[in-house]
């Protein structure tokens, strides 16, 4: 019987659209199906089949019903959309065809024939729409897949006595226009010609209704639950319908499928899926060594790279003409090609404004143009730009992603291994675990030439004898249905085969491709991860908080304290239940939980099948009651609560993040995770280091056949000089499968040079922003020698930088200056360091002089006696199980190589630790992950002035003469924002890749024109927030409200405008940014500060400001440590602790630590 939704209440249900495509006629001793036009190119090779699945509706005694039958076709005729059956069919009136589908025994036939008791009419019922031959349909539930379970969740209890169902559900993923149009497709079925849609199960079709038969595993009545042994569908898919599975409705035992099928297996594959099931079987067999033996081949050598010539041209440099882009102030410079470029000068100066702004934006738009491109880039603010090349920004932005984003997805290295195991893995049957390698006919007849006294038998161990060896394979090919067995001169048996399919146990595979390894792709990954590798389970100590306390006192929040409960009862179960199996198991609740017996304890975390009662007694509406049920248990009604709702709250509050137990953290399903090459499987070389991924690389060389290694060759010399590049950037400790978000600075930095280090184009512009940010001077020389490689192809380099060792590498220095914001904007000096050092008004003169930057900026008079902090067992990721010590009130430095530690350090454990003991009276964590995520967010929200600003401008004589309040002035409200471009200041251009221009009704200012006539000390609000932090103190020089702003004036942040957007800001800025804001909240003293890398972005004189403001914090009984290479700030630290010696697995020890 097909389980039909109730009537639909208005708003209840979602309605999915059912249109027809036909009509079907029964007459005396047949039936007819008419396919409209429109969709007779569906019928391809339908004809091959030689029964069908299909769907019509009919109206019943004016009820419309859908119903779904099975008919043997008897002649079809493509070009007049015609099929006619023998079968007849119990309806007196035409009826509406609304789908067909071929029979396919594999899904639709169960091996052992199933006959209920009682048969009941099948059908879904619809509603007709109009008088059109349009219908809709109500789902009766969801199919859902939640950690590897499948099961169907009613919206009502039903009643199911077989071991099998038929369900009908609805593709809504493909329930578009675009996809209900298609006629055609390529089946994704080995050797399967394009077909119609209705030779196919394919989603795309005119009405997208799946049909799958699967086994009923268990039913929860409780919960309204179906589960089922495995369906292919998204989660949360609409279920149209349920049909009992009888094999007198719903299969036949003689159909006939087309010769590209006839491999697949005869009936649906019955035996239990557990897809939780973590054990990886694979059994070798033989045949991979034989394929060895008849394959000699001769050393492929890799050839050297081909030196590439750059043709001299004839403009030679890049001239940029009155640059005026923010703060500069009309610079003429020049940017030769083929050299290095390091722009210098304060922070706030201009740099940004003019490499990014300004020759980073001409450089683009130009780009843009020549590509015909659809991105409309405004012009900078520059009178003429000549010698544009194409270029690439690398900023010093810490690399971030989702989930999913890994070293090897960010280097490409997962493309390449993915198409390499695509190409010559030898994957194994997820099922029993043989070997699967299918061979041509041809292959296979020259691995059995090149042996003797080979014997052939089909899979019954029928021994064929012909008079050649080429007819004998033919015939045992046929009789096998794509297999055969091969007795070798030493009697063993190897099977030969020409399908992807394991012929042991009756497994059809599809065909292996790159997608089979992405743990992106739905229908590889881990079923119960989704492809995180790690899933959610409750964690007890999160439940049950206090264990020291009684379950009536508040042992659990999740309870909260139940003698409240007790006194004033009601029928809440989830709470009664506690007290039912109190009673039952005769358990005083007054005591602690930890004190209850265990028996209690785990029947109540767990649940238990015994009944118990609760009587509930409330006074205050006078209800009184008796519930008798099974407990439930804490722990699944928490499970239930986050399967129907996944929310942060739910699983932070109650629950742990642990390594997946189906995929152990290998993030693929079972076809991904068993495909081989020399027994090394994926997710194993997915998991390689770099330096592992080289030697991978020669395994493949040395031992790939000559027509393997023409498959794999682009790749694997793709992945050697990938490996090698960051080898020799010393990040080949790096593994693959390491997160993108949990890389150090420096790591980060190296891994954006390695992207632009291997696509060897020539004639590029690259833009560094710090290349040096985050490495220890140890790394500096792998940078250098990179740029300098790149320089060597034909490349043009500048570099954004503060640091002396990459200015000195520079073949011509810029310096803009000589101050920040307004004061700055100049061009100060222009050309080689030498020229540069002669010239005694440049920063550079001033600065990169080793005394200078030796000099002392804090008062340490003093010797170092403070009390020291002993922190011991450290193991956080690379660390070696170490001890530190620090003194309080002082300024400790962590150092070390890149990867050694020092994040973990930081981070990972001091940062955890001083948060659950009492050394401290707070600690606050400053890095450099970016603030603000909308254009919304600016320095002026950020740091709090914003207020100020409104409740000012609300205090003018216009705003008080029209009503005007604080909110009127805000650009995140309706009353005084933009309605065109809702405050933004830009607005997306139609039909572009996200270009934003500035908005064409109030000109990049963000509010109404109305609220721009307010005028407060002669400025409008967007006039004051244009300005630098510098100039807003000019302003309000006298006001305490600017305090926060002088905070930021402190940290070297007084360029900034006060609309800067959060979101724009470098790392090094959004550090210092957080920095002053932890300034402004006036914190208690004994207040530890951990600082990641603080002079990121700062110039020689900035770095001097940022230690005297630490030295403030420090006097005022603070201490700070902070992770830095800087040699001008840890010459000025009280503390150094030295982590290596090298990175990754070779760091996490303690090289040194005491005081400077």
């Amino acid at each position: 019987m097909v389980y039909i939704s109730d009537r639909i209440e208005e708003g209840e249900h979602v309605m999915y659209k059912v249109k027809a495509i036909g009509k079907v006629e029964s007459r005396k001793e047949e039936t007819i199906i008419y396919v409209n036009k429109q969709f007779q190119k569906a019928l391809k090779h339908l004809d091959e089949f030689s029964h069908i699945h299909v769907f019509f509706v009919i109206d019943y005694n004016e009820k419309c019903k859908m119903k779904k039958v099975i008919l043997q076709i008897k002649k079809m005729n493509l070009n007049k959309g015609c099929i006619i059956s023998s079968t007849t069919l119990d309806i007196d009136k035409e009826a509406e065809l609304i789908d067909i589908k071929p029979y396919f025994p594999s899904e639709d036939t169960v091996k052992t024939p199933i006959y209920l008791s009682e048969k009941s009419e099948d059908y879904i019922e619809v509603e007709k729409i109009n008088d059109s031959a349009n219908y809709e349909v109500s789902s009766i539930g969801e199919i859902r897949n939640v950690n590897g379970n499948n099961y169907i969740q009613l919206d009502n209890r039903i009643t199911i006595t077989g071991m099998y169902i038929t369900i009908f559900w609805w593709f809504h993923k493909f329930d578009t226009d675009k996809y209900r149009g298609v006629t055609e497709c390529n089946p994704p079925y080995e050797d399967a010609p394009r077909s119609g849609i209705f030779a196919t199960r394919s989603p795309v079709r005119p009405n997208p209704i799946a049909m799958t038969v699967a086994r009923v595993i268990k039913i929860d009545d409780e919960k309204k639950r179906i589960y089922l042994n495995g369906i292919e569908s998204f989660d949360k898919t609409p279920c149209l319908g349920i049909s009992e599975y009888d094999s007198r409705e719903h299969c036949t035992y003689d159909s006939s499928i087309p010769k590209w099928l006839q491999h697949w297996p005869k009936s649906i594959d019955d035996t239990i899926q557990n897809r939780k099931d973590s054990e990886i079987k694979m059994i070798d067999s033989k045949l991979k060594s034989l394929l060895s033996e008849c394959e000699p081949r001769e050393r492929i050598k890799l050839k050297n790279k081909i030196e590439r010539k750059i043709e001299d041209r004839k403009q030679s440099e890049i001239i940029v003409y009155g640059a005026r882009e923010n703060n500069l102030k009309g610079l003429d410079i020049r940017v030769p090609y083929r050299k290095i470029t390091a722009v210098v000068g304060v922070s706030g100066s201009g740099k940004s404004s003019l490499v990014n702004n300004t020759i980073y934006a001409e450089c683009r738009r130009r780009m843009e143009y020549l590509s015909h491109s659809h991105n409309i880039l405004q012009n900078p603010n520059v009178d003429e730009m000549v010698g544009c090349i194409p270029a690439v920004v690398i900023t010093q932005n810490a690399i971030h992603g989702n989930i999913f984003s890994t070293v090897g997805t960010y280097t490409d290295v997962y493309d390449y291994l993915r198409n390499i195991y695509a190409s010559v893995s030898v994957r194994h049957c997820p099922n029993c675990g043989n070997e699967i390698i299918p061979l041509s006919k041809d292959k296979i007849l020259t691995v059995l030439k090149s042996k003797e006294n080979i014997k052939i038998f089909n899979l019954s161990n029928e021994m064929i004898v012909d008079e050649s060896l080429e007819k004998m394979v033919e015939i045992a090919i046929e009789n096998g249905e794509g297999a055969f067995c091969a007795e070798l001169d030493n009697k063993e048996r190897v099977m030969l085969q020409t399908k992807q399919k394991c012929y042991h146990c009756d497994k059809l595979m599809f065909e292996i491709t790159p997608a089979t390894f992405s743990y992106m792709d739905t229908d590889s990954r881990c079923p119960v991860c989704s492809g995180t590798g790690k899933t959610v389970v409750i964690d007890e100590n999160k439940v049950i908080e206090h264990p020291k306390l009684s379950l009536l006192d508040g042992a659990s929040s999740f309870y909260g304290k139940l003698r409240v409960f007790r006194d004033n009862s009601n029928a809440n179960w989830m709470k009664g239940q506690v007290f039912g199996l109190a009673d039952a198991m005769n358990v005083d609740l007054e005591k602690p939980w930890c004190e209850l017996p265990i028996a209690y304890r785990e029947a109540l975390l767990h649940g238990s099948k015994q009944e118990v009662t609760f009587k509930y007694d409330n006074k205050k509406n006078g209800r009184k009651g008796e519930i008798k049920r099974q407990v439930e248990g804490l722990f699944p009604i928490i499970e239930r609560i986050y399967e129907e709702n996944s929310t942060t709250n739910t699983r932070d509050k109650y629950m742990m993040k642990t390594t997946c137990n189906t995929c152990n953290g290998e993030r693929l399903g079972k076809e991904g995770r068993m495909a081989t090459i020399h027994q090394i499987r994926y997710p194993e070389a997915a998991n390689m280091t770099f330096y592992e991924i080289r030697e991978f690389c020669n395994i493949l060389i040395e031992n790939l056949s000559d027509n393997e290694f023409t498959k794999t060759e682009y790749a694997v010399r793709s992945l050697i000089e990938i490996s090698e590049t960051a080898i020799q950037l010393g990040i080949g400790y790096l593994q693959l499968s390491q997160a993108t978000s949990t890389l150090s600075g420096g790591e980060g930095q190296r891994l954006k040079l390695l992207g632009a280090f291997k696509n060897h184009i020539s004639g590029i512009l690259y833009i560094f922003d710090e290349p040096s940010k985050g490495l220890h001077p140890s790394d500096y020389k792998k940078i250098i020698d990179l740029l300098q490689a790149l320089v060597k192809e034909g490349n043009t380099i500048i570099i954004v930088e503060h640091n002396e060792d990459m200015i000195r590498i520079a073949d011509n220095i810029i310096e803009i200056g000589p101050g920040a914001g307004e004061k700055g904007g100049t061009l100060v000096g222009e050309g080689t360091l030498e020229t540069m050092m002669n010239h005694n008004g440049t920063q550079i003169s001033k600065y990169m002089n080793y005394n200078a930057q030796l000099k002392k900026v804090r008062n340490r008079n003093t010797p170092l006696n403070h009390e020291l902090i002993r922190m011991q067992n450290m193991s956080y990721n690379n660390l070696k199980n170490i001890s530190v010590e620090f003194p309080k009130k002082a300024l400790t430095c962590i150092c070390g190589v890149s990867g050694s530690g020092k994040s973990s350090l930081m981070k990972g454990e001091i940062y955890s630790r001083v948060q659950s003991n009492k050394e401290f009276s707070g600690v606050v964590l400053v890095d450099q992950l970016p603030i603000g995520k909308t254009s919304k967010s600016i320095v002026a929200t950020y740091i709090g002035i914003m207020d100020f600003i409104r409740s000012e401008f609300a205090t003018a004589p216009l705003s008080v003469e029209n009503g005007w309040d604080d909110k009127y002035f805000s650009f995140n409200g309706q009353y005084g924002q933009c309605e065109t471009c809702m405050g933004e200041g830009k607005i997306k251009v139609k039909y572009t890749e996200g270009t934003l221009v500035e908005c064409p009704d109030c000109k990049g200012k963000r509010y109404k024109k109305k609220i721009l006539s307010v005028l407060y000390k002669d400025k409008r609000i967007d006039e004051i927030l244009t300005m630098s932090v510098n100039e807003a103190i000019q302003l309000w020089d006298e006001l305490e409200a600017v305090d926060g702003l002088r905070s930021l004036q402190k940290v070297g942040l007084g360029y900034l405008k006060l609309s800067q957007g959060t979101s724009t800001l470098s790392g090094g800025e959004a550090a210092r940014l957080k920095l002053a804001k932890e300034l402004i909240s006036k914190k208690s003293s004994n207040v530890l500060y951990l600082l990641d890398e603080p002079t990121t972005g700062l110039h020689f004189s900035d770095i001097e400001n940022l230690l005297k403001l630490l030295d403030e914090l420090i006097t005022s009984g603070n201490t700070v440590i902070s992770i830095e290479h800087n040699k001008q700030f840890m010459e000025n630290c009280d503390w150094k602790i030295e982590l290596g010696p090298g990175a990754g697995k070779d760091g996490g020890n303690v090289i040194s630590q005491g005081a400077v």
